[in-house]
This record gives structure tokens, C-alpha cells and sequence, in this order.
């Protein structure tokens, strides 16, 4: 039993629950959440309530989010959205067989990591050359880092790419 708020990272994103703490944020306050790599902002979509369901376990907010904090959330989306289109781009360029599900730029570890799903295993290795001088070194394999560097607006940075499990209908 206790407090329980939603926020969102994204308009009509996905529903995160969180304890509020001391805090009573309300429907559209900014607010910074606790992730696996450091606080992220996140809009409040659901104003904090009490609710009699067992509430241990959920992230506790950190605060109410300022300026700096809305600039790091906006940067961070521009710096998914170019390695999206980068690694589409060079996905199309070289005919490879595999699909972009996500991108999680990780700055406070110096990576990022591209998640994509592919019929083939071993796709990954002809992963290693791109556009606007982007280039993936070394024998690629997924989940091995590759130092990526560009000109332009192309991905910079130690690129790890993790192939999604398939997922099969039984049948």
C-alpha cells in the first residue's frame, strides 16, 4: 500500500510506474526517474494517488526536473534519432537482413547499443562499413563493441549491437 504515480518518456509513450516519494508531482510535471544508467526526465500522465496494491518495488522519484534536465532528455532523443536513421541507412546501404527495434545511447558508460532483430544469425559482420565515412572496425559480431566514427551527423561512439531473441508462434 502506498503512492503510485505514471510518467512517460515520450508523448503517448509507455506507461512507467513510480513511487512518488515525498513529492506530489501533477499531470505534466516533469519529473526525473531513476533508470539502469542515471536519472532520465519523464512528463507525469497520471497525477500521484494512493493505491492499495503492494507498492514496494517501484522506482522512487528523484525530483522534479529542471532546465539542465529537460536539455539532457532533449539530446538525448536527437542522439537516438540520428543513430536510427545512421544505422538504417547503413543496414539499406549494405542489403543486410535485419530490422532496428531500438537505440539506447548510453553516454555515462561511452556506448551505444543498437538492438535489432534479423531472420539470419552472423549479420552483424557485414555490419562494418558505412556512409559519410562512418565505419564499424573489427570482426563484428553481436554483442562485441565497435568504435564507430563519422563525419556528420552519422554514429560516434563504441557501437554494440544486440540481436533480439525471435520470437515464434508454437505450431
Amino acid at each position: 500500500m502506498g503512492m503510485l504515480c505514471a510518467v512517460t518518456f515520450s508523448t503517448n509513450g509507455q506507461l512507467h510506474y513510480a513511487n512518488p516519494g515525498d513529492l506530489r508531482p501533477e499531470v505534466g510535471d516533469s519529473v526525473l526517474l531513476p533508470t539502469d544508467h542515471g536519472a532520465v526526465a519523464a512528463r507525469v500522465v497520471w497525477a500521484a494517488e494512493y493505491s492499495p496494491e503492494e507498492t514496494e518495488g517501484f522506482p522512487v522519484l528523484l525530483g522534479m526536473a529542471g532546465p539542465d534536465d529537460l536539455a539532457a532528455t532533449e539530446q538525448m532523443r536527437k542522439t537516438k534519432a540520428r543513430t536510427m536513421v545512421a544505422s538504417r541507412k547503413l543496414i539499406r546501404e549494405h542489403g543486410l537482413p535485419m530490422k532496428v527495434l531500438a537505440v539506447d545511447p548510453q553516454p555515462s558508460a561511452g556506448k551505444t547499443v543498437i538492438f535489432y532483430s534479423s531472420p539470419e544469425t552472423g549479420v552483424a559482420r557485414a555490419f562494418s562499413a558505412g556512409p559519410s565515412g562512418a565505419t564499424v572496425g573489427g570482426a563484428a559480431q553481436a554483442g562485441s563493441p565497435r568504435t564507430v566514427t563519422s563525419h556528420g551527423d552519422a554514429v560516434c561512439g563504441d557501437v554494440h549491437l544486440e540481436r533480439a531473441a525471435a520470437l515464434r508462434r508454437p505450431g
